[in-house]
C-alpha cells in the first residue's frame, strides 16, 4: 500500500506544487473553478462539498486527508460564498431528482407545489453554517475579521493553511486575478460547468425565481443569520429578499 500511495501522490501533484483543495457549499460556481483549475495548475487539486476520506478519484481525498492531518504541511483552500436564498433555491433544484426520484417537471408538479416542497423540505441552515466546518477541520475562524467590500479576503492559520474566499457574484476576471495570485497560476481563465438554468430543469427553475413569492419568517431567518451579514451589506441583504417578497 506504502507503493501505492506513493504513486499516487506523485501523480497527483502532492510531491509538487502546494496541494489545492476546493472546498465549499453547492451550488456557488465552484465546479467551473475547481475543473479549470484540474486543466491549469500543475500540482494536486481536490474538489469537496463535505470533508470525508472516502471520496473522490483513486481515494484523492484520502491522500488529502492523509497529507494533511499526518504531516501538517502546507495547503491551500478555496471556498466561494453565495447569497444563501439564491443558492438554496439552486441546490434543491439541482438535488430534486436524486432526493426525490423524479424531475421537476411541470407536468407533474405547479410552481405551488415547488414553493411548498422548497419550504417544508429543503436543508436551508446549510450555507448558514458552511464556515463552521472551515473552523472544525482547518481552525480558521472568518468571522472574527470584517469581510471587504471588495469581495475577497485571504486568511491562514499556524499550520500551513492559507483560505482563499470569494463572493460567488464576482466577475470572472477579478476571481481569475485573485486565484492567480493566491496560487502563483498566471494566466488562470475560468471555463463554465454546470449551470442550472441551462439544464433539463432550467426552464421550471427560471419561472420558480421570477415568480415565487417566500415567507417573511423565511427571510427574516436569512437575513437574521451571522453568515448573511458577514459576507453581504445592509442594502445588498435588502435588495435579495425584496426580490422573493
Amino acid at each position: 500500500m506504502k507503493y501505492v500511495e506513493e504513486f499516487l501522490w506523485k501523480k497527483f501533484g502532492l510531491t509538487n506544487r502546494i496541494p489545492v483543495f476546493v472546498f465549499q457549499m453547492g451550488k456557488v460556481g465552484s465546479h467551473s473553478i475547481g475543473n479549470s483549475l484540474e486543466k491549469q495548475y500543475n500540482g494536486f487539486v481536490c474538489k469537496g462539498h463535505v470533508f470525508s476520506k472516502y471520496f473522490g478519484e483513486l481515494g484523492q481525498r484520502k491522500l488529502f486527508d492523509n497529507y494533511y492531518r499526518k504531516g501538517k504541511k502546507k495547503i491551500k483552500i478555496i471556498s466561494l460564498v453565495r447569497e444563501p436564498i439564491g443558492r438554496n433555491v439552486s441546490a434543491f433544484f439541482q438535488n430534486f431528482e436524486v432526493e426525490r426520484g423524479e424531475a421537476p417537471d411541470k407536468d407533474i408538479y405547479t410552481i405551488d407545489n415547488l414553493r411548498s416542497i422548497f419550504l417544508s423540505e429543503y436543508r436551508h441552515y446549510e450555507p448558514l453554517s458552511w464556515f463552521h466546518f472551515i473552523l472544525h477541520h482547518f481552525n480558521i475562524d472568518v468571522f472574527k475579521r470584517e469581510f471587504p467590500s471588495q469581495g475577497y479576503c485571504l486568511y491562514q492559520n499556524n499550520e500551513g493553511v492559507e483560505l482563499l474566499v470569494l463572493r460567488s457574484d464576482l466577475e470572472d476576471k477579478y476571481k481569475e486575478e485573485h486565484i492567480g495570485n493566491f496560487l502563483d497560476l498566471s494566466n488562470f481563465k475560468i471555463e463554465r460547468f454546470n449551470i442550472g438554468r441551462n439544464k433539463s430543469y432550467g426552464e421550471v427553475y427560471r419561472e420558480f425565481v421570477e415568480k415565487v413569492k417566500l415567507p417573511e419568517w423565511y427571510l427574516e431567518m436569512m437575513k437574521e443569520s451571522i453568515f448573511f451579514n458577514h459576507f453581504f451589506s445592509k442594502t445588498e441583504i435588502e435588495e435579495i429578499c425584496s426580490h422573493w417578497r
